[in-house]
């Protein structure tokens, strides 16, 4: 289904098997050299107990103005957004300002563990300029959050110096941290 959504675009779009479920890939050109990768993921966190929901988990409902349904507001919602703008700029212009690549996986919500492999024989024609991850986050209003750098892990070898002394790491956004200087 996202492929098909991607291939209506235009996109030049490929399969990545593994594993597990499959990546999907889709690029085009614009104007400019530069490339703009999108990432989503389709895969949803369990739903947890049924009899919790007023509703089936995987539909949507609407409820007071508001739309609602597993995985939307972090995972299809974006994607769509993205793929209705991407539509409508293309209606509109004719092409895009600069290259757009679109990454979807199947595994970000069990910590995204073949996207490197699957990504590695593809990797000289997969090299962005940007990365825009839209991942649903909202302030404590309901108003979207957008981050120019994100959570995550990753393994380095790092010396700093701070504190005379260890602190916990739930007190670093709170306290003087060189990490964040």
């Amino acid at each position: 289904m996202v492929a098909g959504l991607l291939r209506s675009l235009g996109m030049y779009v490929r399969i990545v098997s593994s594993a597990g479920a499959p990546l999907v890939l889709g690029q085009m050109a614009g104007r400019t050299s530069r490339t703009l990768l999108l990432y989503h993921h389709y895969d949803t966190a369990p739903p947890g107990p049924w009899r919790e929901w007023s509703h089936q988990p995987f539909q949507l409902a609407e409820r007071a103005s508001a739309f609602f349904a597993r995985g939307v507001v972090a995972g299809k919602g974006p994607l769509a957004a993205h793929i209705q703008a991407i539509h409508t700029i293309l209606q509109t212009e004719g092409e895009l300002p600069c290259g757009v690549a679109i990454l979807v996986e199947g595994h970000a919500m069990s910590g995204s563990r073949y996207l490197a492999e699957m990504l590695a024989p593809h990797f000289d024609t997969f090299r962005p300029d940007a990365c825009l991850a839209s991942q649903g986050e909202r302030d404590s209003h309901g108003v979207p959050l957008c981050y120019s750098g994100a959570k995550g892990s990753l393994q380095v070898r790092l010396h700093a110096h701070g504190g005379a002394y260890p602190l916990p790491a739930g007190t670093a956004s709170i306290l003087r941290n060189p990490l964040w200087r």
